[in-house]
């Protein structure tokens, strides 16, 4: 004990001398007055740091030694000669003329940072690190947290770097938990890195020069180091800590809370934190950065410029999109083209399935992912069906658990970046790689919750009727989900005939039958056309005859002469759809919409009198027992095979029937007042024509209906060009263009030859 208490002894007289010394300097330079060369400064700065380094060792050591007198007179006079360390580096700052380098730009007292890797971009999240790392923030640093793979560590060590070449700090040390490396082998481990609270204090105090080690509690080594680190200026950056337990990120949280005011730190994780620092998130890199990473990349090695090239803008872009913007990822699957020979199909594959890529899913995910309960991975495996973000309602009902234990637990994986959150609406969606991944994990229950989730929201929201028209705009606004939860049933419904199967099949129609008058009036007419063919295929296989119906009428609808005008699809699918109805025994309901159906078909061929007899037949049965709707409906039709005559007082005559009829209806209101419109221009009448066309238009947009909209605009471009009204005109035929040629609509033809003539009277 007396020999150990010696070495004690020395070691402070050792750092009591250095103290002396730098005294005695002090005094020459200013009896003297010369000025402190740049050798000298440095050689000061280091001494005074070695010295003070010594004492906090002294301090820290004493610990294991049973009190004395001695000892305890010791430890009063390190705190003196401390308090003397204080002093000096204050006369130092003083002493310092212009002409030296700054404290601030000495060479650091420790220095561990690892070489500078590739880095581009995120010059906003740099300028937000700095911000928290400068003196006038009151916090102990910077945050960088995120999913894996999107640069935390990168980030950290750029913005450790840029501090350095500045001289920002007095001391860099660099300690990283992170245990694993991804190469294009695989997965590599590191047993050596620090994973314990104690093992990262030992690690600090080794690159400080201290014998952390060797103090028996955590908390000793705590106060330690913060005594240590006291007028070193240090920067400490901690990669990587989610790899600790939660205890020890919290006494992390605490050492760091309790830094010196001159030190800072930056600490990386893919858990979000709550810490009195500035907190920087990281999503996916820019496309145009992630062009930029790629054009360096290329700019060193041969293979990689030449695998650029070859790619294009379009392969690099596929690329960026599968890697959800991930840097790691794309380099990863640059090195496997380059590495291994792989083709940008077998990468593009790899990246959107989980099982196919553990090492990089399993590397950027896996640690996060041993954090999580069974509720949160069930939430987890429900946000993969979700193409846009998830509110919580219709989550809580594809989990099939409670909205408080789904709120916790989309929180949790919000804090373990396996998820992102929309606060303000508490929408909740996955990255493209989290999706990859917890697509793996979806089981068929899910799948189910999920399907009955959305059925449910579409019935509410959807349906042919017009009170339901207001509905739409929530279908609007979910429309990626439910165009998922329509993939979804017709994927599992057309795999087999078991159970599970049927009962996917019979949703698909269903479903298909609350959206159709959604898909028609938004313009979703390419979608309504596939699912109207897909649904009818699983209904007459499962013989759901009554589903058949309902599909086969999405096809009719869209194929028939008010829209796209296909006369062999539309009769194709007219017989399939009676064929269904005989069926399911409403052949006899359905008669009526067929003699209609003639009618359309007649007058679309030209044969006027034919369209009539079967107009006229739909007339007397809507008379006795049709609906309000069907009445109005009819005498439209029977308007427009006036108007093709060029019977404008007939037109007009059944127009005004059918506009008195639909008073209380947008839809049929809308296309009537249209219809009017165009009387009106045929008789010449245009201011007439354009009050009519604006009202109809009004109507039509209020209840945005794409294809009567674009009629409106059609219709009055001719209106406005006989007006001399040229400019307007070509505004709304091109506004009309673009929506026919999205529809391939039955007007297109026309409405490209009158942009083409307001074209050539602006070119003349």
């Amino acid at each position: 004990m007396q020999e150990a208490f010696g070495n004690l002894t020395r070691e402070y007289k050792r750092a009591r001398a250095l103290l002396d010394e730098l005294d005695d300097a002090i005094d020459d330079i200013e009896k003297q007055r010369h000025p402190v060369l740049l050798d000298q400064s440095k050689k000061l700065g280091r001494q005074l740091r070695l010295a003070r380094v010594l004492l906090h060792d002294l301090d820290g050591l004493a610990a294991d030694y049973p009190m004395s007198s001695a000892l305890k007179e010791l430890l009063i006079d390190v705190d003196r000669q401390l308090d003397r360390c204080d002093r000096l580096e204050d006369c130092l700052t003083r002493l310092a003329p212009a002409t030296a380098v700054p404290a601030a730009n000495l060479a650091p007292l420790v220095d561990n940072l690892p070489p500078g890797d590739l880095f581009v971009g995120r010059e906003a999240e740099i300028a937000q690190c700095l911000e928290g790392l400068s003196p006038q923030e009151r916090g102990w640093g910077v945050v960088i947290d995120g999913q894996g793979g999107l640069g935390k560590t990168s980030l950290a060590l750029a913005v450790a770097h840029f501090c350095r070449r500045e001289g920002c700090f007095g001391a860099y040390l660099w300690v990283s938990a992170k245990t694993t490396v991804l190469t294009p082998r695989g997965v590599q481990k590191d047993t050596l890195a620090p994973t314990s609270l104690d093992a990262l204090l030992d690690e600090l105090g080794r690159l400080l020069g201290t014998e952390v080690h060797r103090l028996s509690s955590t908390a000793q080594k705590r106060q330690h180091l913060e005594r240590t680190l006291q007028g070193t200026r240090a920067l400490l950056v901690l990669d990587n800590l989610e790899t600790l337990s939660a205890e020890d990120r919290q006494e992390v949280g605490e050492f760091l809370r309790r830094l010196p005011r001159d030190c800072k730190a930056i600490v990386t994780s893919r858990r979000r934190s709550g810490e009195s620092a500035v907190t920087v998130r990281l999503d996916r890199l820019p496309w145009q950065t992630a062009q930029e990473l790629f054009g360096r990349l290329a700019e060193g090695d041969a293979a990689v410029r030449e695998l650029v090239d070859t790619l294009g803008e379009v392969g690099t872009q596929k690329l960026y999109e599968a890697a959800g913007g991930s840097p790691l990822a794309l380099r990863w699957t640059v090195r496997l083209m380059t590495e291994k020979d792989y083709s940008c199909a077998r990468v593009l594959d790899l990246l959107g399935q989980a099982a196919m890529t553990s090492d990089l899913h399993g590397f950027v995910f896996a640690e996060a992912l041993e954090q999580t309960s069974p509720a949160d991975q069930r939430v987890f495996a429900a946000l993969a069906l979700f193409r846009a973000p998830a509110s919580l309602d219709l989550l809580t009902a594809a989990s099939g658990l409670d909205g408080e234990t789904v709120r916790t637990a989309c929180e949790r994986l919000v804090q373990l970046s396996l998820a992102e959150s929309e606060a303000e609406h508490e929408r909740f969606h996955l990255l493209p790689l989290t999706r990859a991944l917890a697509r793996t994990r979806v089981d068929t229950e899910t799948g189910f919750r999920y399907a009955q989730a959305w059925l449910a929201f579409a019935r509410a929201h959807g349906g042919d009727h017009p009170e339901d028209f207001a509905g739409y705009e929530r279908l609007e606004s979910e429309w990626p989900n439910l165009e998922g939860c329509l993939m979804w049933l017709q994927e599992t419904g057309g795999n087999g005939f078991t159970p599970l199967q049927k009962r996917a099949a019979a949703m698909l129609p269903e479903l298909i039958r609350a959206l159709r008058r959604f898909l028609w009036f938004r313009g979703y007419w390419n979608e309504l056309v596939q699912i109207g063919k897909q649904g009818f295929d699983l209904a007459t296989a499962t013989e759901q005859w009554l589903g058949a119906v309902w599909c086969a009428q999405c096809l009719v609808w869209v194929y028939g002469p008010y829209a796209r005008n296909e006369p062999e699809e539309a009769e194709r699918w007219m017989q399939r759809l009676l064929y269904a109805a005989a069926q399911c025994g409403i052949k006899d309901e359905v008669d009526v919409y067929r003699q209609r159906w003639e009618g359309l078909r007649a007058r679309a061929l030209g044969d006027y009198d034919r369209a009539e007899v079967h107009l006229q037949a739909v007339l007397y049965y809507c008379r006795a027992q049709g609906s309000v709707r069907q009445l109005a409906t009819v005498l439209n039709d029977l308007g427009s095979v006036a108007c093709d005559r060029k019977e404008y007082d007939r037109a007009h005559a059944y127009y005004h029937q059918a506009y008195a009829q639909a008073h209380k209806l947008q839809e049929e209101r809308a296309s009537i007042a249209l219809n009017l419109g165009l009387v009106a221009l045929h008789r010449q009448d245009l201011p007439l024509a354009q009050r009519w066309l604006q009202e109809g238009l009004g109507l039509a947009e209020a209840i945005h209906r794409r294809d009567l909209v674009a009629e409106g605009h059609f219709r009055l471009a001719r209106v406005l060009a006989r007006l001399d009204r040229r400019s307007e005109a070509r505004d709304l035929a091109e506004q009309a263009l673009t929506t026919f040629e999205r529809l391939r609509h039955t007007s297109l033809e026309a409405a490209r030859e009158l942009s083409r003539e307001l074209a050539q009277e602006r070119a003349d």
